[in-house]
């Protein structure tokens, strides 16, 4: 009886002897032993199809095979119904279906890791090991094909088809355990890729070293600059199918050191760029924006601004890609809660079975897996929820403003990191290239030899003529071009802000600006020869220095009509300002604090100032002073311009008094204001001879 029920369990199409031979074993009162025959030889067919796989893409051929399965799974429940009875027929299809898939795991597994090594070592390792994409493309095949076999099985036990599905599933196991370590190599690869392209490019840009080449590089790094977040946004969606939302912390840690490597690149690129913009060949690091100042054009600036602009697109490009990721994270707690609500249910009442599931989506069964494999313990999943649903700012806003963000756990921090020093170098880069001119204008100015030229005869001789000692000062070539280039930055700067989607792109990236102009303003105080307890922090007497604000208590001024106009205070206070306008005066402001805090600190490192060299630099003084005047920028000119004109013209006598101690040097030796006034005064004196015997 046992012989005729094997051969006929493997008949595919006659119901007939497997009948007849069930009515017998049924008479016998004993169905046991031919059910396993039964459930042993049904699936002969599915193996046959499983071991004639003849190599092609196997993520191809799987989801025709577990269709192959579907359509015996759908047949066999309507043959076991008839041969077994109503009663007995669901828990058999399910032991077939899982008989199914015993003997092949071994075989499923090998053949996955054949396609992608589930050992980070040997990812590492590996030069050509394939891709996780094709495992994930596999193990989504297979939970549509559990979520579709389900649905053949809604009669059995639910802690039946977990254990079911746990097994058909256990090849990927090991991948969604190592997820995150096999993520981050095989995402490395790809930005890796991305950045030896981002490489050629910007070294194209150096060894080409002209203006179309750099254009061209520019439009390159736009494109490239992006390519990070479609590769985040598929490690995103591999971690939702995989780890459904478990093991976050080590996930975040992955993609943060991904974004970081490309933001980093891009960086070093910007840098690159800089140097091409402004060395143009010379070797000579003094002479670094000798070349631009030569060639300055429009376009640099244009370029430049762009630079910027591709910043401030990846600066919303990453907070679009936050605020997918906290809405993604929702959705899992959310799913990852209901699935551990409904195990519970089981727990609570074992006998329930088509009451617990109607049906179970791909993400349902995922997310069962996932809790399986990685959750372990109810306890770790009550965890991961709780974890990824503070992660995702659950009950505040996702926007992506500043001030909604704000308040919201940190998802990458390195990657902020990262992209405050991607903001400073694409800020210090169109910096680079707007005070190019000025800076190497400026450079020579210590060693003028005009400011120790002495009057002649003919000078005085034509001061008595005309009546009046300054008829024939006037500013000399190298301020004359500092100013002129200051005022075609407006309309360099005025195309690119026109347009309201490079302007908002470019704002993204404009806090603290001021920063890119703060060198100068330490050299000056250097220039001083005063080293007290300089801070240069946002608040410290650098920042002070740079401002101006403060100073006013402190010093004196030109004349009583500079004092009256008011012209170091600040303009247009009314705040009526276009976003336009107020783009282009943050940068001309930088500029002008940069050219003040270098020229006045070239002014301290002259040697020797004769009388007809003073009222040179009188005169240099008064033009930019007007310079800055024209332009309206708040905080400009710098009081300390009218300061220095000053110290300048005083009375020889006046100046000697102002540098001799006083009853309030005391107090003021407690304020470093006054302290470093006090050190200018006594350079101009030395610089004009006042007070050496």
């Amino acid at each position: 009886l046992q012989q005729q029920s094997q051969q006929a369990s493997s008949s595919s199409t006659r119901l007939g002897p497997i009948q007849q031979i069930a009515s017998i074993y049924i008479l016998l009162g004993d169905t046991q032993i031919l059910q396993e025959e039964y459930i042993k030889a049904r699936p002969a067919t599915i193996h046959k199809l499983w071991f004639s796989f003849n190599g092609t893409e196997f993520a191809t051929w799987l989801p025709g095979w577990y269709a192959s399965i579907l359509s015996f799974l759908s047949d066999e429940r309507r043959k076991s119904t008839a041969v077994f009875g109503p009663q007995d027929a669901p828990d058999i299809t399910a032991k077939i279906v899982a008989e199914c898939f015993r003997p092949l795991l071994s075989s499923f597994q090998a053949r996955l890791v054949a396609l992608f090594p589930h050992d980070p070592t040997t990812v590492q390792r590996a030069t050509n090991q394939g891709s996780l994409e094709v495992i994930c493309a596999c193990y989504e095949a297979t939970l549509r094909f559990l979520s579709l076999a389900y649905d053949h099985l809604t009669s059995v036990s639910p802690v039946l088809i977990r254990d079911f599905f746990s097994k058909v599933a256990s090849p990927f196991a090991s991948y969604q355990k190592n997820f995150s370590e096999l993520e981050f190599h095989h995402s490395k690869k790809i930005v890796d890729n991305v950045s030896r392209n981002i490489r050629i490019v910007s070294d194209v840009a150096q060894q080409q070293d002209n203006l179309a080449a750099l254009q061209d590089a520019v439009d390159k790094l736009s494109e490239f600059s992006l390519t990070v977040f479609p590769i985040l946004e598929a490690s995103l969606a591999r971690y939702e199918l995989l780890n459904c939302g478990y093991n976050v912390s080590a996930f975040l840690s992955t993609i943060d050191n991904i974004f970081v490597s490309h933001t980093n690149e891009l960086v070093l690129a910007i840098a690159r760029l800089s140097q091409s913009s402004t060395t143009s060949g010379t070797t000579n690091g003094e002479s670094n924006s000798s070349s631009l100042a030569e060639y300055f054009d429009e376009q640099h600036v244009h370029c430049a601004l762009e630079v910027l602009k591709i910043s401030g697109s990846y600066f919303r490009s990453y907070k679009t890609f936050t605020i997918r990721i906290r809405d993604r994270f929702r959705s899992l707690g959310t799913g990852m809660r209901a699935s551990l609500e409904q195990q519970r249910q089981e727990k609570d009442d074992e006998s329930s079975t088509a009451d617990v599931f109607d049906s179970m989506s791909n993400v349902e069964v995922g997310t069962l897996l996932a809790a399986c494999v990685v959750g372990e313990e109810s306890s770790n999943s009550s965890a991961a929820i709780a974890q990824l649903l503070r992660l995702s700012g659950e009950g505040k806003s996702s926007s992506s403003s500043s001030r909604q963000q704000e308040g919201l756990p940190v998802l990458l921090p390195n990657a902020v990191a990262a992209l405050a020093s991607l903001e400073s170098s694409a800020q210090r880069h169109v910096f680079s290239v707007l005070y190019a001119d000025p800076q190497v204008s400026l450079q020579p100015v210590a060693s003028l030899p005009s400011w120790r030229t002495e009057a002649s005869i003919a000078d005085v001789a034509t001061s008595l003529i005309a009546g009046n000692e300054t008829y024939s000062v006037l500013p000399q070539q190298y301020i004359t071009r500092v100013g002129e280039h200051v005022l075609a930055l407006v309309q360099a700067l005025e195309p690119f802000a026109s347009s309201t989607d490079a302007l908002l792109l470019a704002n993204e990236v404009m806090s603290g600006i001021s920063e890119v102009a703060i060198q100068p303003w330490k050299d000056f105080s250097s220039a001083t020869g005063y080293y007290g307890s300089i801070d240069v922090g946002k608040n410290g007497v650098i920042a002070a220095l740079m401002s101006g604000k403060e100073l006013a208590p402190y010093i004196i001024r030109s004349d009583s009509e500079y004092e009256e106009d008011g012209k170091y205070q600040e303009h247009n206070e009314d705040g009526d300002e276009d976003s336009e306008a107020v783009f282009c005066n943050k940068w001309l402001d930088v500029v002008c604090c940069a050219v003040t805090g270098r020229y006045l600190e070239r002014i301290l490192r002259v040697a020797k100032l004769t009388p007809k060299g003073a009222k040179k630099l009188s005169a240099d003084l008064n033009y930019l002073i007007n310079v800055f005047s024209a332009l309206g920028i708040n905080g400009h000119p710098h009081p300390l311009l009218g300061y220095f004109v000053s110290l300048v013209e005083m009375d020889s006598d006046k100046l000697l008094a102002r540098i001799q101690p006083s009853e309030n040097d005391e107090e003021d030796n407690n304020k470093e204001f006054p302290r470093i006034l006090k050190a200018v005064e006594q350079r101009i004196a030395a610089m004009r001879g006042v007070g050496i015997c």
